[in-house]
């Protein structure tokens, strides 16, 4: 037990806890870029699947698209470390399997933050390319554009499923302690709806990919809090 808890860094917890606040801001801020500021350049949702009218606006607004995968970029560098230190709250527990659920849980969310980020450099770039490409006349563009942008909604979508299973992995460990604990149900509730969102996206049956993001911007928000208040404990 103090073996566990010399590795317990409170002021590594603090800043990761400051680092998910910032995260979610950033993500709502992420939509607000997208829904305002591009939407006044003339980007529409719609566009996102209308491939022949996206890759024009990109060629005239390349920068102002590019900055929105630079900001996702910076978002998924921000939150890297947050799951290791969310797992240093796991290992207080003199409990072997806290410990190995915290291990498990850091490296998911570890690896759904590093899929965002790989998603984002796909997305920043390919998209000039095709977009000039299909500008120009080149009839290989708009199928260059298919491959990637999939490539990188799939590694978008499966990095947030991975994100949910670590979010679930920290409302398993604070539901044994309290079995209301309002973080942990919903979290669970967060990977259903994460599954639901990223199956009916990936086929094409519906987008609430939106609702998702806001939902985990605040999540991380929340997270954040948690982890700077538990930090002082």
């Amino acid at each position: 037990m103090e073996h566990s808890r010399s590795r317990f860094n409170p002021y590594l917890v603090k800043s990761a806890g400051l680092f998910s606040i910032i995260g979610g801001l950033l993500s709502l801020g992420g939509l607000f870029y997208i829904l305002i500021v591009l939407g006044s350049y003339g980007l529409t949702m719609n566009m996102f699947s209308q491939p022949s009218s996206l890759l024009p606006w990109i060629y005239k607004n390349s920068f102002a698209y590019s900055l929105l995968w630079l900001h996702q970029l910076l978002f998924g560098v921000l939150m890297v470390p947050v799951p290791f230190a969310g797992a240093q709250l796991f290992r207080q527990h003199h409990s072997s399997r806290s410990s190995a659920l915290a291990t498990l849980s850091y490296l998911i969310g570890m690896v759904g933050f590093i899929l965002i980020i790989l998603s984002a450099l796909t997305y920043f770039s390919f998209s000039p390319i095709t977009a000039r490409g299909w500008v120009q006349g080149q009839s290989s563009a708009l199928l260059m554009h298919d491959i990637f942008s999939t490539l990188g909604m799939q590694l978008r979508l499966f990095g947030m499923m991975m994100i949910s299973l670590w979010l679930m992995g920290i409302g398993i460990h604070l539901v044994r302690k309290n079995k209301i604990d309002m973080f942990a149900w919903f979290s669970f509730a967060l990977l259903i709806f994460t599954f639901i969102v990223s199956l009916g996206k990936a086929y094409g049956a519906y987008d609430w990919e939106s609702f998702l993001g806001i939902l985990l911007a605040f999540t991380y928000i929340w997270l954040g809090l948690l982890m700077r208040q538990k930090s002082r404990a």
